[in-house]
This record gives structure tokens, sequence and C-alpha cells, in this order.
């Protein structure tokens, strides 16, 4: 059986590794701060030092931002249409909030008397809590960039189409344009797939079993049995060949492999891929985001270490809070559980970064070996 070729107007719906990426990197981010609202919430809770000052503002951005935040990054990768919502409109108040945080104090001024009595004024640009704002506004406002691309837009909104039933009374029209086929395919969450068809005023769906997977093909296809297919319902049970090659039409390799349960080869197997194909599968600006990616990781470990490091050495660290009337310098003899407990926060932090450093490199080797293979 010869598979027909895909109609002009389907649009494939396509999970590009940057949206991955990002999702990943939000998950990243605000799990550490994740970290400091954890303990941030626990002073509150027990009153103790600068949480009289907190407001609901504080609240939300604190507590309440990190945690969801790290959903929305699931949800990014996932593909769920309101975290690409909510992070857009997260970026758009972090950049605000940066920008006003610029204009108000981007410029300070001190004032000091030298050792001959001098009195010297000197402007420090870049001081204070907004030295973080310009890094934030630009990873900010690249978030909003990919997240508006047209093709990631169509990630989170795949054409749909209404399975509402016809009026009574009125023949049952196809939902779809006049002249449109009668039948679509399409994903079911992460690795599922179906298959629909338009029967007596409504559509009939079987659900096939699939996977997701890295690189390409990114997704493998299980096709049941001819024993198993019997026990779909009748419409489907025997036209497992048609229903097959209109999948195939639909969910073409070299985007998807179909494995053939019981046989040791599908009855019209895919070409294999060519080395170009595989080349383009990964694009080169995307092992550049991996590695940068990565090289965030390691540089926020080894800021972490120094940390550590140095407050061990010296008896004295830093209250791993955000808000400039909470953070303060601790001692390790006035204050021992507070100091264990920061020094306990930049160890999870640090040992975390190299652990999602060394995973995503350990992702990127297996790609980089997988399309190596295939070529």
């Amino acid at each position: 059986m010869t598979d027909p070729a895909p109609p002009a107007h389907v649009t494939r719906r396509r999970r590009s590794i940057l949206v991955t990426l990002l999702g990943v990197l939000v998950m990243a981010a605000a799990g550490l701060l994740s970290i400091v609202s954890f303990f941030a919430l626990l002073m509150i809770v027990a009153g103790s030092y600068g949480s009289q000052t907190s407001d609901p503002l504080g609240f939300l951005t604190v507590i309440v931002a990190p945690p969801l935040s790290v959903i929305a990054g699931l949800g990014l990768i996932l593909r769920w249409r309101w975290s690409r919502y909510y992070l857009l409109l997260l970026f758009a108040v972090l950049i605000g909030a940066n920008i006003a945080e610029l204009a108000r104090g981007g410029v300070t001024t001190t004032r000091h008397t030298t050792a001959a009595g001098v009195v010297a004024t000197s402007r420090n640009t870049w001081g204070g809590p907004n030295r973080h704002s310009i890094p934030i506004i630009t990873a900010c406002a690249a978030g909003i960039v990919v997240l508006l691309l047209p093709a990631v837009r169509r990630e989170f909104h795949p054409p749909r189409v209404p399975r509402s039933a016809p009026p009574s009374g009125s023949p049952p029209p196809l939902p779809q344009a006049a002249g449109a086929r009668d039948w679509r395919a399409g994903h079911r969450g992460r690795d599922s797939l179906y298959y629909e068809e338009w029967h007596d005023g409504e559509w009939r769906r079987i659900e096939i079993g699939g996977e997701m997977l890295i690189g390409r093909p990114h997704h493998v296809v299980y096709v049941p049995s001819p024993e198993k297919w019997l026990g779909y319902p009748e419409w489907a049970r025997h036209r497992r060949d048609e229903i097959l090659g209109r999948l195939r039409s639909e969910l073409a390799p070299p985007d998807y492999d179909y494995y053939f349960e019981g046989q040791s080869a599908p009855p019209a197997p895919a070409p294999a891929p060519t080395a170009a194909a595989v080349e383009a599968a990964v694009k080169p600006s995307q092992w550049l985001t991996l590695a940068a990616v990565i090289a965030i990781m390691l540089a926020i470990a080894a800021g972490m270490a120094w940390l550590v490091k140095t407050g061990l050495e010296h008896g004295e660290t830093v209250l791993p809070l955000k808000q400039p009337s909470l953070r303060r310098t601790i001692s390790r003899d006035k204050e021992p559980a507070t100091f264990w407990l920061s020094i306990g926060t930049f160890s999870v932090v640090g040992l975390g970064a190299t652990g999602f450093a060394a995973w995503l490199t350990w992702e990127g080797w297996l790609l980089r070996r997988r399309s190596g293979s295939r070529a």
C-alpha cells in the first residue's frame, strides 16, 4: 500500500527545542528562588527579623511567584496554553519593575572625607540593587521574543475543529470547509496519539500508543498487532491498513517512527533519514543555547561554592533574601542557626545547579551520539 501524500493545508504541530529549553531554564531559576521563598515564608510565620515589613505585593513576589513559575515552566515544556500567557505577563512585569528601579536609583552619590580632610563626592552608576536590572531586562525581553514567535504560538494553539453536533433536523455536514477531508490525527498529551473520523454527525476517535523522543524522530508510534486492532470499534476494526496509511501521511517520517507490534519490520518502512536531515534536526543556534544554559548553571554553582568557602573561612555570610530590608550580614558566633541555614541554602543551590548542568550535558551528549549514529 502506497502512503498518500499529506494534504497541503495540513499544519503539523512541532515542538521546538528552544521552547523546551526555555521551560527548563524557567523551572531551574524559579526552583532556586523557591528555596528562598520557603525560608522567607518560615520567617514570616515565625515573625522573625524583618518579616513585619512585608506587604501583599512583596508576599506575592517572594512567596507565591517562584513556586507558581516552576509549574509554569513545566507547563511550557508540556505546551500548556496558560503557561505561555503567564510567562509573557511575568516577563513584562519584571521588565517594568526593573526599568522603574533603574530610573529610581540608577545613580547613587556618596561622600567621604579623605586623609587630608577633603570632602570628596563619588557617583556610582550601577551600584546597589540595580546591578542586576540590565541582565534581568535582557533575559525577560529575550523570553518575550521567543514566546511571541509565530512558530512558537502555533505550538500552543494548534488548529482545532469544533466537536459540536449539527442542529437536529438537518443533515450532519462536515465541521470543516467544503471539500475538506472527514478525518484527522494528532497528539493526545505528551506521548499518545489519536485518529478521528466524522460519523453520524460527530467525531469518533481511537487512541494509539506512542512515546516522545529527543531529536529526530521526535515521536515513535506503537502500532497494535492485527489481533489487538480487532478490539477497536466497528467503524475502524477492519480498516487497519487504510487508517495507518492516513496516519503516516499526517504524522510522517522522519519526524515520526512506526513500531509494529509482533512484526520485525513495518510493511512499508519509511526511508532512513539522510545525514543532511539529521544535521538539520538540531540547529547550531540551539546547541549554542544549550551551551549557554550549562555555562549559566556552572557560574551559579561556582558563585555558591565561593559563598560557602568565604563564609566558613571568615565565620560570616549574608542572609539569602532578595529584599534589601531583610538582607544582612550574619555571624556564626552570634546567630549560629541562621548562619548554618544560609550556608545550607547556598550549598543546596550550588549542588542543584551543578546537577542540572550535568544533566543537560548528558542529554546533549546523548542527542549528539544519536544524531551521529543516524548519520
